[in-house]
């Protein structure tokens, strides 16, 4: 198992009550989301519920923090989230290359990864043939402040930077890939 974690932000209940934004996100991504899925620092439950749909066979919730992974188990036990989801306290270092993943999303969680290519480079084998992996992230390195250093991020993204964190060979060939 990997290294033990903590995350050192304390914005994830204050965003858990972002309908809006997390309803505009789930109409776009929802489409791309089915199968066996991979959720990558699924924090305390909130986007998997509400991104969670029927075309979703398996949810696996990986959290590195074992005190947000507490309250996404809490979550699975009093029927929060779907019996459809899983968690696993780790990263995708903890994950058998074996088992792969329709979906993969990874939501406000990159920037938090210092070797974000490493991470995605793991993300790719993972995933099967003609899946999709899924990043939502904070744009725009020049928004860079202080309040972002202080969750943890270790930069923000622009289309370029972003594409160059995903392998040239996974972008032509089996991905698709959609920047909003």
């Amino acid at each position: 198992m990997s290294e033990a974690t903590h995350y050192i932000g304390n914005e994830l209940e204050l965003f858990g009550h972002a309908h809006h934004w997390k309803e505009y996100y789930r109409k776009h991504l929802a489409p791309f989301i089915q199968g066996n899925v991979l959720e990558v620092g699924a924090g305390i439950g909130e986007t998997t519920a509400h991104l969670l749909n029927e075309k979703v066979e398996n949810w696996l919730c990986l959290e590195p923090d074992a005190s947000l992974a507490e309250k996404i188990e809490t979550k699975i036990k009093n029927k929060q989230l779907p019996t459809a989801c899983q968690l696993l306290v780790g990263t995708t270092l903890d994950l058998p290359i074996s088992h792969k993943y329709d979906t993969i999303i990874y939501i406000d969680v990159i920037e938090h990864i210092e070797k974000d290519k490493e991470e995605i480079e793991r993300a790719s084998a993972l995933l099967n043939k003609g899946g999709k992996l899924i990043i939502l992230v904070p744009a725009h390195q020049y928004l860079y402040s202080p309040f972002d250093k202080a969750i943890g991020h270790f930069r923000r993204y622009n289309k370029k930077r972003l594409q160059e964190v995903i392998p040239v060979g996974i972008q032509k060939k089996k991905y698709s890939t959609w920047i909003v």
